[in-house]
């Protein structure tokens, strides 16, 4: 995983069980499914680690866009990139 510097993540928490949504931004499902339900478990389940994996299929996606779907200007809850759909996949 790479995070929106392009800098390498490990995603891993081995003191906590992780949540993870791979997703993309474009698609509306997650966006207004998905997302909100993470959100909600992010502030309710303290000690579950909520991640996504934002997959691009072309254009380069930045945190600005990520940043779109929410209602405020800031990632509710961590947020990296799987640039080639590996993850996906």
């Amino acid at each position: 995983m790479e995070d929106f510097d392009d800098n390498k993540i490990n995603i891993i928490d081995k003191d906590k069980a992780t949540l993870l949504i791979v997703y993309n931004n474009q698609c509306v499902g997650p966006n207004r499914r998905a997302i909100l339900l993470l959100i909600i478990y992010n502030n309710e389940l303290k000690n579950l680690r909520v991640v996504g994996i934002h997959s691009n299929f072309g254009k380069k996606t930045t945190a600005k866009d990520i940043k779109s779907i929410f209602t405020i200007d800031t990632l509710l809850f961590p947020n990296y990139l799987d640039e080639n759909h590996a993850v996906f996949e």
